[in-house]
């Protein structure tokens, strides 16, 4: 008698529109989030923006958003943190242990 196989669908990955906004004037965001979370739960990445409503030239936005710029900051200061710590611990002068 053959097991029923057991599937862990709680990492499954969708994309999905995550509503922001007021209740006249829906904005979506288009996410990366877990199949069986929430709507509006925290998401793993937020890939775009949507908007349903025409501006005044009748067109409907959506997009990529740009890289915030302190994002670019964050990154260069990680970078030479980890850099400043792995050349600290390349130039630690060795313990000579002659009397062991």
């Amino acid at each position: 008698m053959d097991m029923p196989r057991l599937v862990d669908r709680s990492k499954n990955l969708v994309i999905r529109l995550a509503l922001h906004g007021c209740t006249n004037r829906p904005f979506f965001h288009i996410v990366l989030t877990r199949n069986r979370s929430p709507r509006n739960a925290r998401p793993l990445a937020q890939l775009g923006t949507y908007d349903p409503l025409p501006n005044t030239n009748n067109e409907r936005l959506s997009g990529c958003l740009p890289i915030h710029p302190l994002t670019y900051l964050a990154a260069h200061r990680a970078t030479k943190k980890l850099s400043k710590s792995a050349e600290e611990s390349s130039t630690e002068p060795e313990s000579d242990n002659e009397d062991v």
